[in-house]
């Protein structure tokens, strides 16, 4: 991932990845955009800053020295994977507290696992 990953979005444009939020943690969701500031109605001048952001594992930031700092871990997906980790990682927090999607920020015990036969 380059040094600065807003450099080719657009304004208005969603990117989306997924990464660990720690080591052998799960993987989780993370969507990245950028909104436009307050502009100048004549000049369409910008008057106030671009806003860029993120959210990771359902959490929103609009830190950009974190965003940046935790972007070189991050894989890129399309839109129906993300959407697909929203959606696990959801029903995991409200259905299963043993699955590591309802814990992110735990890393996985495989032995503590159930066998998968």
């Amino acid at each position: 991932m380059s040094d600065d990953i807003f450099e080719t979005m657009l304004v208005g444009e969603t990117r989306y990845f997924r990464t660990k939020l720690v080591k052998n943690g799960p993987y989780v969701p993370v969507a990245l955009w950028i909104k436009d500031g307050e502009r100048d109605p004549q000049t369409k001048e910008l008057i106030s800053d671009q806003l860029y952001g993120a959210t990771i594992a359902g959490e929103e930031t609009q830190d950009y020295y974190e965003i940046c700092r935790r972007a070189r871990f991050w894989e890129k997906i399309n839109k129906s994977e993300f959407e697909y980790l929203i959606s696990v990682m959801d029903w995991a927090q409200q259905n299963d507290a043993a699955d590591p999607l309802s814990a992110p920020r735990k890393a996985i015990n495989l032995r503590g696992l159930p066998a998968p036969f």
